[in-house]
């Protein structure tokens, strides 16, 4: 599983790499937001595991749901400028969304015994 964790942040990473070839200013914008809401995120989750709120999961929920929009809007911006190659990235992204799926199967399974 770890290995699938690798290639995925290889696929992340180069939809990065692409956008911020073809629009550093704008790829550098969104990175900030991403890396914002990342900070939020950590600081709930450590709250979390110190208290179980249902405001807080409600709180990363939608701070997980606005740094997604920001990951979309690199996709866009790829797909938009780069159609070929974010293309063949976003097939490797599948393949690994795919192998994830699965495994998740496999542990819903073992957790049903």
């Amino acid at each position: 599983m770890n290995y699938n964790k690798t290639r995925r942040s290889l696929n992340t990473t180069d939809i990065l790499k692409l956008c911020s070839i073809l629009f550093p200013k704008r790829t550098k914008n969104i990175l900030d937001k991403i890396i914002i809401c990342d900070k939020k995120i950590l600081k709930l989750t450590e709250k979390l595991s110190m208290q179980y709120k249902l405001e807080i999961i409600q709180e990363i929920e939608e701070i997980r749901a606005e740094n997604n929009s920001n990951w979309m809007e690199l996709i866009r911006l790829a797909f938009e400028h780069a159609p070929d190659e974010a293309k063949v990235i976003m097939s490797r992204v599948h393949k690994s969304d795919e192998q994830i799926t699965n495994l998740f199967g496999e542990l819903s399974k073992c957790l049903e015994k």
